[in-house]
């Protein structure tokens, strides 16, 4: 419902799949764009955070 859902449902299923967890994370995002206007930057978000953290956990995930 919310964009930033998208990113953390990301996220969840990632560190799952890969067999890690977090105890916490703190991210803050700006811009400028409208929300619900099919530009893509939720999906945008979802990408790189995911691989912020899966590079930080040094675990290594496929392109696909």
């Amino acid at each position: 419902k919310k964009p930033f859902e998208l990113a953390q449902f990301t996220l969840i299923n990632a560190l799952e799949h890969a067999g890690s967890h977090l105890s916490s994370l703190n991210v803050e995002t700006q811009s400028n764009l409208l929300t619900g206007c099919g530009m893509g930057s939720s999906a945008a978000l979802a990408v790189t955070i995911t691989g912020a953290v899966v590079h930080y956990h040094g675990l290594e995930v496929s392109d696909e």
